[in-house]
């Protein structure tokens, strides 16, 4: 796995980094503000943390963890575990003192995490777009209501694709299997590092989230941003 993602904010995190982490789609690109959305310390004291605190609760699990900044904030509350599907991010989070960094698959968590393991989860960052339809999401929740506590709640962010704005984000698509009328759209992501090459990659994500499985808490609400 080339991980231009994980090695630029590998590389970030120990001052080597060089070049930008470009994101990249068709000829619309920007550079990724890393050190604000990975590095910047999570504020105690704004709206989006104590919405965070009101809902997480030990054993607590971030999905698509990062370098770690929001399992290094709730480390000091509860039992918290990083999952990366990134070795370089693994890496960078063990680096920067997180104890409990687990390499994985957030698609695939049964294979890396026991029933009923987790009292929480928190998945914020688009990453749940990755699911690519609703049946992706589905399947998601379902891995994701094993892994979890019957009593357990999960915090979950994406982009609205009913949103005026929806349009003018970067890695925008339509929705691929529309449902319920169709005409439905999302977003995708695209990312690379920069390094004398190019390269992009787009995942359309799912229009909306779905629950399945044993009966969970899913928690949403409109913030202004969940991450950072």
């Amino acid at each position: 796995m080339s991980d231009p993602f994980g090695r630029a904010l590998l590389d970030h995190a120990r001052g080597e980094r060089t070049a930008p982490l470009r994101q990249i789609d068709g000829e619309w690109e920007r550079d990724h503000p890393i050190e604000q959305f990975y590095f910047e310390p999570r504020d105690p004291e704004a709206e989006t943390t104590a919405f965070l605190e009101r809902h997480l609760h030990g054993p607590l699990v971030d999905l698509g963890a990062g370098v770690g900044r929001d399992v290094r904030y709730f480390s000091e509350q509860c039992e918290t575990v990083g999952l990366e599907r990134s070795p370089h991010l693994v890496t960078a989070m063990e680096e920067r003192g997180v104890e409990r960094a687990v390499e994985g698959d957030m698609f695939a968590l049964q294979a890396t995490f026991d029933r009923d393991r987790f009292a929480s989860a928190l998945a914020v960052g688009t990453q749940l777009g990755l699911a690519q339809s609703p049946a992706g999401v589905q399947s998601f929740l379902a891995d994701l209501a094993y892994i979890t506590r019957p009593d357990a709640t999960a915090v979950v962010d994406a982009y609205d694709p009913t949103s005026v704005d929806a349009a003018d984000l970067l890695g925008y698509r339509s929705e691929p299997t529309p449902r319920h009328g169709g005409g439905s759209s999302t977003r995708s992501q695209a990312t690379a590092h920069t390094t004398g090459s190019r390269s992009a990659r787009s995942d359309p994500p799912p229009r909306r989230r779905r629950h399945a499985g044993r009966p969970r808490s899913v928690v949403g609400q409109r913030l202004p941003q969940l991450r950072p």
